[in-house]
């Protein structure tokens, strides 16, 4: 092959790359597709009336969204929107979606991290891989509803915990799931703290 020709076919590839490039992107990045949006009360399609990403969502006035009551101060962490999803806001209040920045949790004494918000938490980008002691503390009345879930990279549930019977549960993270923290599924339970504490 001459240099004629290789020149031709190293240009071409690099041409077809950068066309490729916006399409990969959308592809296996999709929490980058997310957009800032003030949802009030009524009913959104994921992927027509919102992007479809990652988005923490916080909340002013007191709204029900997706069936759960929410306070001024509460918010959810990177909760994950799929295309032809319905989205349902109720009650008084709006809703902001702001794309999802998953941002590191910091390691604090005692090996321990303090989780103060239901969310999607990415293990290994967030918080470190390995074995942990998994507690709620707070209100005990309303802890018995508290869940909290190991999910893989399709979104498929690994592992549940209810702290229904159980106040503490040994966990297992590995490096690209997401634990799933769920203070309470009717309505959002913010005095109830989240700790995560390294097992050995």
């Amino acid at each position: 092959m001459n240099l004629k020709k290789r020149v031709f076919l190293i240009l071409l590839a690099v041409t077809i790359l950068l066309a490729a490039a916006p399409i990969i992107e959308k592809r296996f990045l999709k929490e980058e597709m997310a957009e800032e949006a003030v949802l009030q009360q009524g009913e959104y399609k994921v992927g027509e009336d919102v992007p479809e990403g990652n988005y923490d969502v916080k909340f002013s006035g007191s709204p029900i969204f997706q069936g759960k009551e929410f306070q001024q101060q509460d918010e959810v962490k990177a909760m994950p929107f799929l295309v032809g999803e319905l989205l349902y806001v109720e009650g008084e209040g709006e809703v902001l979606l702001v794309p999802a920045r998953f941002e590191k949790l910091q390691l604090m004494e005692g090996q321990r991290y303090s989780i103060a918000h239901s969310g999607f938490y990415q293990v290994g980008e967030q918080l470190g891989a390995g074995s942990y002691n998994l507690r709620f503390l707070g209100d005990k009345e309303q802890d018995g509803a508290a869940f909290a879930q190991i999910i893989d990279a399709e979104k498929t549930v690994l592992e549940t915990y209810s702290f229904q019977d159980k106040a503490d549960h040994l966990v297992e993270l590995e490096e690209g799931t997401f634990l799933q923290i769920e203070k309470n599924p009717l309505e959002e339970n913010s005095g109830l703290e989240i700790i995560l504490e390294k097992n050995g």
